[in-house]
């Protein structure tokens, strides 16, 4: 018999091809090509361009290593899929499968140029009929190519020039690729950013001293608030008692613990290295000032229920007349847990919880 004849049609020029599985060995072998920093140094923020060897012309500008090969084998890659679309479309044919290329051998020649190459690759061939109506596979061998690394610019929070060094005060980050703060400050550490979507309620305005967290306390204490009001009311006009404070998220009663107790331990610290740290807290405890009494770490505002939703069990409650606050709780099913501490700078007068 005959050999089979190749499709004419399907014949396209050899090597630009490619599929490009980007494995756990190549993304770990970028990691060895890392650039140790002098102290104080952090990368620059590079482009990267496939350069000699590569197929393409527009692989430019990329924003690591990694995007520039993808780029370049995403452009290659595209014709062993159109092989497998234009075959599949004509029908009939048995198509095999052909191993897909990977990238591997990543190398830095310098910290400006690296080297990787791909393999293995093949493309698919089509036969004609009156032949088997099949596609095989057809090719291997490998490709090399080049990449540039280009410095653009130096990251924020580094002085102007090359190489990229950090500003006083800033540090580079663990992967040595932006500028950080230092704690400089020994006395204290910073403020921790509050991230709860809850408790930046409470830093943004929308629940306050005269708009508190009502809603998520629980039933209990909701039914004690109310009781209390009214009952204020009927013996003294003049005086509306107003909730201060409610359910309070346990993010944002470990911010205000950290607040008071931070400030107390800076405030008296005039030094320049803590001078940041110091007006942050600062600002932080004048915006949640007065403090009646010290802040727990934690407190009955902050529970949660069974299933972790919010379920406050105390309430601050604002005029109601001493001397007879208690024989109102009483009669409400609430009570003064944190009156005659025996440190007088614990009471909290206002605070009350269901019995």
């Amino acid at each position: 018999m005959d050999a089979p004849a190749f499709d004419a049609r399907w014949v396209r020029p050899a090597l630009r091809f490619i599929v490009f599985c980007f494995s756990v060995v190549a993304i770990a072998s970028m990691t060895l090509v890392k650039l140790a920093h002098a102290d104080g140094q952090v990368d620059f923020i590079n482009v990267y361009t496939i350069n000699s060897g590569g197929f393409t012309n527009g692989c430019f500008g990329k924003a690591s290593v990694a995007e520039a090969m993808q780029c370049e084998v995403d452009f290659v890659n595209s014709y062993l899929d159109g092989d497998y679309a234009q075959i599949a479309s004509w029908g009939g044919y048995d198509i095999a499968i052909c191993p897909r290329a990977v990238a591997h051998d990543l190398n830095m020649s310098n910290p400006y140029l690296y080297f990787f190459k791909v393999s293995p690759l093949y493309r698919l061939y089509a036969y004609m009929p009156p032949n088997p109506k099949i596609a095989v596979c057809n090719g291997g061998g490998e490709i090399s190519a080049s990449i540039n690394v280009i410095p653009s610019s130096c990251p924020s929070n580094t002085n102007a020039g090359f190489p990229c060094t950090c500003k006083t005060g800033y540090v580079p980050d663990p992967t040595g690729t932006s500028c950080v703060p230092v704690d400089t400050c020994p006395a204290v550490t910073k403020l921790d950013d509050i991230t709860d979507p809850v408790a930046l309620k409470y830093v943004d305005g929308t629940y306050s001293s005269t708009n508190p967290d009502i809603e998520h306390l629980n039933q209990a204490t909701q039914a004690g608030l109310a009781c209390i009001v009214q009952k204020v009311v009927a013996t003294n006009c003049y005086q509306t008692p107003q909730a201060t404070s409610g359910y309070r998220p346990a993010a944002y009663q470990k911010h205000i613990y950290d607040v008071y107790y931070k400030w107390q331990k800076i405030k008296d610290n005039n030094t320049p290295e803590c001078a940041e740290v110091k007006a942050a807290i600062k600002k932080q405890f004048d915006y949640h000032s007065p403090f009646r009494h010290a802040p727990g770490e934690t407190s009955n505002h902050s529970q949660v229920d069974a299933q972790g939703n919010p379920a406050g069990n105390a309430v601050d409650i604002g005029l109601v007349p001493q001397n007879i606050a208690d024989a109102i709780a009483g009669q409400c099913n609430m009570y003064r847990p944190m009156i005659n501490m025996p440190n007088p700078k614990d009471n909290d007068p206002v605070h009350y919880q269901p019995k």
